[in-house]
């Protein structure tokens, strides 16, 4: 009987360490397949993914508490709801008190959102912040910095201001995005649970992107590069934001390639989707998107190029989840015909991306339901 106790339990040990050998991957795994399975119409099955990427001691993103956040309301579970209220709360979310209202209401439940109104209201009239006010005001302080010296040249050279102030642009920008290393080496890096999120709203890019792409459109900063990627691996930093300063600086600016890195391809296939009298067109996939961008993607927990396209399509349509950040969206109303024409002939057909999630098929390595 106690060998067969002891075996059961060193199986169970085996197993533990085999299912979570790295927590961070691990943790962007569930989430990925939380997000599809959201797409897929699985709202239940999608949470118990959350549920287990949340236990993984690993500090979460607030798009993926948001997007659970989201689907307790979904399902009426006011445990689940708490929760993760608690979480976003903590972090400073929803600077406007009537904002987590007006996203339940866009959610289909009506007579629920007055009771999970009530249940938000009550914890945060209970649970303070645990924001670093003082660091996040440092970082905003960069941004403000920022964004002087441009209405500066945008009054001087009108929307020749990027040519007019060239020489004195670059000394600002490589100033401030010194300065926001220096900050994050004597402070530690910049997590959402230390300084919350751009406008308070879980889902936003970092608070400091505009300063470090604008520093990218001028340089190769490949110190603060390493140290993003780093963070990366550590769990601290989104890969989608990742990806999209590195799509900003190869796609527009041709930035070298990221040598240092264990994949060095830097386009990670984070470019921006056509919106067009409300209707959206993805770009046709390549070979290259689904071999070489994709090896790329892995490297840094990113899904797949495919995996992406359906949850671009399906946030489109349900405007109130957060896979991706608002930079994928494009929006360009009134074109030409024949400049729209061009976008629907190079865009993914609505069947082809129908077929892209075949998550409901897949069997979870976590022993999960999908």
């Amino acid at each position: 009987m106690f060998r067969m106790t002891a075996l059961m339990l060193l199986g169970a040990i085996f197993f533990s360490c085999k299912t979570f050998a790295n927590k961070i991957t691990d943790y962007f795994q569930l989430v990925n397949e939380a997000e599809l399975l959201i797409c897929d119409g699985h709202v239940k099955s999608a949470i118990e993914h959350y549920d287990r990427a949340f236990e993984l001691q690993v500090s979460p993103f607030g798009k993926d508490v948001y997007n659970a956040w989201l689907c307790a309301y979904m399902l009426d579970d006011t445990a689940r709801f708490s929760q993760f209220s608690i979480i976003l709360i903590r972090r400073g979310a929803f600077l406007h008190e009537s904002t987590h209202e007006n996203i339940l209401n866009q959610v289909s439940g009506g007579p629920k959102v007055e009771k999970f109104s009530a249940i938000w209201r009550r914890l945060k009239a209970e649970t303070p912040s645990e924001v670093d006010t003082v660091y996040r005001q440092q970082l905003v302080n960069i941004f403000d910095r920022d964004q002087a010296v441009r209405h500066y040249f945008i009054d001087k050279y009108k929307n020749q201001y990027n040519i007019g102030g060239r020489d004195s642009l670059n000394v600002f920008d490589s100033l401030n995005t010194m300065h926001l290393k220096h900050l994050m080496q004597e402070k530690g890096f910049p997590t959402e649970d230390r300084v919350g999120f751009d406008n308070h709203f879980p889902g936003n890019p970092a608070i400091y992107d505009i300063p470090l792409m604008h520093d990218r459109s001028w340089t190769n900063r490949r110190t603060m590069d390493t140290l993003l990627y780093n963070n990366i691996l550590k769990g601290n930093c989104s890969p989608q934001d990742y990806a999209y300063y590195k799509w900003q600086s190869l796609g527009i600016f041709k930035d070298s390639i990221a040598k240092y890195q264990v994949n060095p391809y830097t386009n990670y296939g984070a470019y921006r989707s056509d919106i067009i009298d409300n209707h959206i067109y993805i770009a046709q996939l390549t070979f290259r998107d689904t071999t070489v961008i994709d090896a790329a993607r892995k490297s840094i927990h990113l899904e797949t190029v495919k995996e992406m396209c359906v949850k671009i399509q399906y946030q489109f349509e349900h405007m109130y989840f957060k896979f991706w950040n608002p930079n994928v969206f494009m929006y360009s109303d009134g074109l030409p015909d024949n400049v729209k024409e061009n976008i629907e002939k190079h865009a993914i057909s609505k069947s082809a991306l129908d077929g892209f999630n075949i998550i409901s098929k897949q069997r979870c390595k976590y022993g999960l339901r999908h």
